[in-house]
């Protein structure tokens, strides 16, 4: 039986799951964000593209997911990363706290 995300929008879009050993800074910076909200580190995955965005999903309290674009990789500075990437978490945990 495979995984949720094999059906899932992550799937069609192209995404693919990253290891720390895949992204380190990326995983860093994620486990970091999530600790200071308050939630548990979701899992990474990083989409084709040319448009610099992150997404965030929750499929249950402890099933949640953030996904960035290459582009967001490639072309925005660390601090807006971090911004977006929070922004995502934010709005994972209020999904969560309701």
């Amino acid at each position: 039986m495979g995984s949720f995300y094999e059906n899932s929008e992550l799937n069609m879009s192209g995404a693919l799951e990253v290891s720390w050993y895949d992204k380190p800074r990326l995983h860093t910076m994620v486990a970091k964000l999530s600790d200071e909200i308050g939630i548990r580190k979701p899992k990474v995955f990083v989409v084709p593209g040319d448009q610099a965005a992150a997404y965030g999903n929750t499929y249950s309290n402890s099933d949640t997911v953030i996904a960035v674009t290459e582009a967001m990789l490639s072309k925005v500075f660390p601090e807006q990363r971090a911004m977006l990437v929070k922004r995502e978490l934010n709005r994972m945990k209020q999904f969560q706290e309701n």
